[in-house]
């Protein structure tokens, strides 16, 4: 037997080593779960609550945001769709000018022909950012119909049912915003108004409509999970009840240290045992079956304990 190997046969049948090694695996484990907690806590950041744009706090986010999309190289109309979307009347005092498409320091007008190609998307977003500015008066409602006429032509404007839909929303009218969010969600790139179509639908409850979207795989892929378990709860779907459950246990484990940590006390622990063992050549199939059973004992009790936290979410 090699020196190493009768080393560590010795070491293994040593009470103390083994408490040392016990002792030395949760310290690390502990200290391993707390760095990399603080590091997530301060890297996956929750979105920024929604905030008055009399405040500074607003100005300095629309700056930024401003400022990314002026001195971008190439056309970031994601980035684009951020902005228009945050603008709120009242900043400061500042004042808008819709000819020009001016905001106090941003000049909307500029970022729209730099980050646009189409004529047609340019004045959709025009007239939205019109909407989102505007005081109610006849100016607002020329914008708001222009929006509108693109949106239900024959063949629509990208974002032209977005933008509806969001306007729709603002005033409580989600049968009709959940039409236009839909409308919407034919293009490609439409993510974030699939989703909302099916956040929508769900809402409302409207069971008939989330099964025509729950048949469409482009829905299901840009569906919230938690939405997705919400909606196979209303639709007493178990298969779509058994996909979203594992797919939030599977974003919960890789998103957590408990798991691999666990993992790795495990195999530590089975090598010891392995090693400690006689020498047989069937000696690594001794324990592996008692350690696989603790393994998915653990990942059973995982899972059900988060089948009733998102029963309760």
């Amino acid at each position: 037997m090699p020196s190493w190997r009768s080393k560590l046969n010795t070491l293994s049948h040593s009470a103390a080593f083994l408490w040392k090694c016990c002792g030395a695996i949760i310290l690390a484990s502990l200290v391993g779960g707390l760095l990399s907690q603080s590091v997530r806590e301060s890297t996956n950041k929750k979105p920024a609550p929604d905030i008055e744009s009399d405040s500074e706090e607003w100005v300095f986010r629309a700056k930024e945001i401003y400022s990314r999309l002026e001195h971008s190289k190439k056309p970031m109309p994601d980035v684009l769709v951020k902005l228009v979307r945050m603008l709120k009347p009242g900043a400061r005092d500042w004042t808008f000018d819709d000819t020009q498409l001016r905001y106090g320091d941003l000049d909307l007008g500029l970022i729209i022909q730099k980050h646009l190609e189409r004529s047609d998307q340019k004045e959709v977003f025009a007239n939205f950012i019109r909407c989102r500015l505007l005081d109610e008066g006849a100016a607002r409602q020329e914008a708001a119909s222009r929006l509108h006429v693109a949106a239900y032509q024959p063949q629509p404007v990208r974002f032209a049912n977005e933008f509806e839909a969001d306007l729709l929303m603002a005033q409580q009218r989600r049968d009709e915003a959940l039409g236009a969010y839909i409308r919407e969600g034919s293009f490609a790139d439409a993510h974030f108004a699939r989703s909302r179509a099916c956040s929508v639908a769900l809402l409302l409850e409207d069971k008939s409509t989330l099964r025509r979207l729950a048949a469409d795989s482009s829905f299901v892929h840009d569906m919230n999970l938690l939405t997705l378990f919400h909606v196979a709860s209303l639709l007493d779907d178990r298969w779509m009840l058994l996909r979203a459950v594992a797919l939030l246990q599977w974003q919960s484990w890789t998103d957590s240290d408990s798991i691999p940590l666990a993992l790795l006390a495990a195999a530590v622990w089975y090598l010891i045992l392995v090693y400690s063992a006689s020498q047989e050549p069937w000696r690594w199939l001794r324990y592996l079956p008692a350690v696989l059973g603790g393994v998915l004992s653990v990942s059973l009790l995982h899972w059900w304990q988060g089948a009733l936290h998102y029963g309760t979410s």
